[in-house]
């Protein structure tokens, strides 16, 4: 067994992930911060606009899967599945991006616009390809893996999207160059960790013959996906009538960048939670053991927490 695979003990484990989550929580605050100083304010209206909607569209791709791989301590699917499920949603999400610009912009978005978030949802991909890695350290009670890969990931994008956009004055080609630096950042550096607890048969995760057992874990985790962009739905639904408003010309200028500003302290602390996900594994095991009395002592503990 390698030095990787073994556990941790339980105070690294949380260090990580709060650290990976807490990067993860503020990476949105971050770039926007970035984009609002080194841009003008119609620029980082049109950069609030198709975040939102690569934060909305994300679910797609991520299709609330992460959770029922991580509680899944008994491998009931193999790796394989979860890795072609990841594969439908990420291209659903890709597909379904113009038919929704569509539905929700007319014509009233620019060029600009559209490829910037056609950009925004390649960003986006990668951060999905992430999670079905992460899932897999969460399923082997690895977070602190996760977390690391999380930390180190954010931290850096940070970093060069501050850089390309100092250097090149463009959005367009600061969000070419984030996508691009995610997408080695994860095939070059954490794909390594995966290779610890599986070998991954490409010619399997490719054969379509076997797709039945990725379409039953999506068909299970649908009403947690419905969940999750219902929610997602009805938190950005303001940002498309400021988008609405400025386009007609009754809001000002900088009305978007002002209420994602506003809005972004609520999103950070909906995000904290994620820092008691190890509890998640620890509660299928004791779930799938019948050990009732200390799953329900963590999840009292847990009520205690999110009330405070």
């Amino acid at each position: 067994m390698s030095k990787k695979s073994q556990l941790p003990d339980a105070k690294t484990i949380y260090f990580w992930n709060l650290l990976g989550n807490l990067a993860a929580s503020g990476v949105s605050v971050l770039y926007l911060l970035i984009v609002t100083r080194l841009t003008s304010a119609s620029l980082a209206d049109q950069f609030s606009l198709v975040w939102s909607i690569g934060t909305l569209w994300v679910v797609i791709g991520l299709f609330q899967v992460r959770n029922y791989h991580g509680t899944d301590v008994r491998q009931k699917h193999s790796f394989r599945a979860y890795f072609q499920a990841r594969i439908l949603t990420i291209l659903a999400m890709i597909v379904t991006l113009l038919p929704y610009l569509k539905i929700i912009g007319g014509n009233r978005y620019t060029s600009s616009v559209i490829l910037m978030a056609f950009l925004m949802i390649l960003y986006r991909a990668w951060d999905s390809v992430s999670d079905l890695f992460q899932g897999l350290f969460q399923q082997r009670e690895r977070m602190d893996i996760a977390g690391k890969t999380m930390f180190y990931r954010y931290s850096t994008s940070t970093v060069v999207l501050f850089l390309a956009l100092l250097i090149s004055k463009s959005l367009i080609i600061s969000l070419l160059a984030l996508t691009i630096w995610n997408g080695l950042f994860i095939l070059l550096y954490e794909f390594r960790f995966v290779h610890h607890f599986e070998s991954i048969n490409w010619r399997g995760v490719f054969d379509l013959r076997k797709i039945h057992e990725s379409l039953d874990i999506l068909k299970e985790c649908f009403p947690l996906f419905l969940n999750g962009f219902i929610l997602l739905y009805v938190l950005n639904e303001p940002k498309l009538i400021i988008e609405r408003g400025l386009s007609e010309g009754v809001l000002q200028t900088g009305m978007q960048r002002d209420f994602n500003i506003l809005f972004m302290p609520v999103f950070f602390m909906s995000l904290i939670i994620l820092m008691v996900r190890p509890l998640i594994t620890q509660l299928a095991f004791l779930y799938v053991d019948k050990e009732y009395e200390k799953f329900d002592s963590i999840i009292k503990k847990l009520l205690l927490y999110i009330i405070g």
